[in-house]
C-alpha cells in the first residue's frame, strides 16, 4: 500500500465520485467550505494506492488543540454533523480496510473518525467505539409504494398542508437564503438547550450562494412567506438531509411533512437509491419518530478515536 500525504483534487474527485457508499460529506467541496468557514481548520486528506489498482481516500480536517507552547495537530474525519471514513474504488475488501487503519494507528497522529452508515465495513478494533444511527428511506419501489409506507398520520399531515395552501419550491435568490436564516434563528430559540450543534450563517451561505448541483435548499411557502426549509446534499446514489428548520408559529401547517414528500419524489425521479434523513441524537426522540414514520429504517454506525 502506498500512502499519498496530499492527494490531488483529481484523485479526490475520482474516488469520491465513483464510490457507491460515498456521500456529499466525502466530497472536496464539503472540506473546502469547512476550512474556509473555520480559520483554524486545514485540509489534511490522505490517499492510498494498492497494487491491484484499488484507490482509497480518507477526507480529514486538521486543527490545533492545546496550550500555546504545546499545540498539537489533531485530525478529524470529518465533522459538523457529517459522515466520514474511507471512500474507495476498485476491489475493496476487509484486508485493505485493515491496512489503512493500521497505518493510521502507526502514524502517531490523533485521529477521530466519524463513521458512515452506508460503508459496508465496520470500523476496526483499533478505533474506540461509540454507536450512533441515522434513518434512511430506500428508494427501491414505486412512488405509490413509498406513499403507502408512510404512517397514516404523515399522510394526513401532508394532505392538510396542501389544503392549507403550503407549497414547496427550491430556493433561487439571496432573499430566499435570508428568509431561511431567519427561520433558522427562530428554530434555535425553540430548541433552546436541546440544540446539539449550531452553524454560523457564513457556512450556510458558502454552501448555498454558489448554487452547486450537489446542494439544494428546499423551501415551504405559506402565502409568500418562508415557513420551513431543508438543505439537501446530493452525491452519487445517496441524498442526505443535512440542515432543516421551521417557524414555531406555523407547526400546525405541517410544512416539514410536505417538504420531505416533495423531496422524496424528486429523489426517486432522479434515480437516487437512498434518502437519508440524517442522525437525530438520542435526546431528539420526537425527531427520530418523525423520520421513522416516513418508512425510513435505522442504519447503525460507529465513530471514535484511532487508538495509538
Amino acid at each position: 500500500m502506498k500512502v499519498i500525504e496530499a492527494p490531488s483534487l483529481e484523485m479526490w474527485e475520482e474516488v469520491a465520485g465513483q464510490c457507491e457508499w460515498a456521500t456529499f460529506y466525502h466530497s472536496p467541496l464539503w472540506s473546502k467550505v469547512l476550512t474556509e468557514t473555520y480559520s483554524h481548520y486545514l485540509i489534511s486528506t490522505k490517499g492510498f494506492l494498492f497494487d491491484d489498482g484499488a484507490k482509497a481516500l480518507l477526507p480529514l480536517i486538521g486543527y490545533k488543540r492545546g496550550s500555546f507552547l504545546r499545540k498539537k495537530v489533531r485530525l478529524k474525519s470529518i465533522g459538523k454533523g457529517s459522515y466520514g471514513g474511507l471512500v474507495a474504488t476498485g476491489n475493496w475488501n476487509e484486508d485493505k480496510n485493515e491496512q489503512v487503519y493500521n497505518w493510521l494507528k502507526s502514524s502517531g497522529a490523533s485521529i477521530y473518525i466519524d463513521g458512515n452508515p452506508f460503508f459496508p465495513y465496520d470500523l476496526p478494533a483499533c478505533v474506540s467505539r461509540e454507536q450512533i444511527s441515522t434513518y434512511a428511506l430506500r428508494l427501491d419501489t414505486s412512488i405509490d409504494g413509498i406513499w403507502k409506507g408512510f404512517s397514516s398520520g404523515h399522510r394526513k399531515s401532508i394532505k392538510k398542508a396542501s389544503r392549507m395552501g403550503v407549497t414547496v419550491r427550491k430556493a433561487t435568490s439571496d432573499d430566499d437564503y435570508r428568509a431561511y436564516l431567519a427561520v433558522y434563528e427562530d428554530t434555535l430559540k425553540r430548541w433552546g438547550e436541546k440544540t446539539i450543534i449550531t452553524f454560523p450563517h457564513d457556512l450556510l451561505l458558502q454552501l448555498l450562494e454558489p448554487q452547486h448541483d450537489t446542494v439544494t435548499l428546499w423551501l415551504a411557502i405559506q402565502e409568500g412567506k418562508v415557513i420551513a426549509g431543508v438543505i439537501m446534499f446530493y452525491w452519487n446514489v445517496i441524498c442526505c438531509g443535512w440542515h432543516g428548520c421551521s417557524l414555531t408559529d406555523f407547526s400546525s401547517y405541517h410544512p416539514n411533512n410536505l417538504l420531505h414528500w416533495h423531496m422524496i419524489q424528486d429523489a426517486l425521479g432522479r434515480h437516487y437509491q437512498l434518502y437519508d434523513f440524517g442522525p437525530s441524537g438520542e435526546e431528539q426522540k420526537g425527531v427520530a419518530d418523525f423520520k421513522r414514520h416516513f418508512g425510513a429504517e435505522q442504519f447503525l454506525f460507529t465513530r471514535g478515536r484511532v487508538k495509538q
